[in-house]
């Protein structure tokens, strides 16, 4: 990208369109496009700010135990995968999904099969 070496620096420099026709093409890629123009600067500069945002979020991670808290399940997790993967499965099934997902104390939606009005009212009333 020439003498610059960041691609931010490197689009604001050659923002005025003359010199950006080097640097991105017309979707924002580095290229050699025909014409540039403010319209491609901006889009490159939407991409790069998508892709810093993208690249600080996978950079998350959960905060740590606080008082209070249980700590992950995860000899749990792992009998739940290990029983699958002795059945020759690839695929978890919903329960086996959401109680990895809980064991590691990850937020699930709770859900039961009722076959009767009766029986709705009594597994709600549990789950509350």
């Amino acid at each position: 990208m020439g003498k610059y070496k960041n691609p931010l620096t490197t689009l604001l420099v050659h923002a005025d369109g003359a010199g950006l026709a080097h640097t991105f093409d017309g979707a924002g890629r580095i290229g050699g496009a025909k014409e540039g123009t403010l319209e491609n600067a901006v889009d490159a500069f939407s991409y790069l700010a998508q892709y810093n945002k993208n690249q600080r979020l996978l950079l998350q991670t959960p905060a740590g135990l606080t008082r209070g808290q249980e700590p992950p399940d995860g000899e749990g997790a792992r009998l739940i995968i290990e029983a699958v993967l002795t059945e020759q499965r690839k695929v978890l099934t919903e329960p086996e999904s959401m109680a990895v997902l809980n064991s590691f104390r990850i937020p699930t939606v709770r859900n039961a099969v009722a076959h009767s009005a009766n029986e709705a009212l009594t597994t709600l009333s549990g789950h509350e």
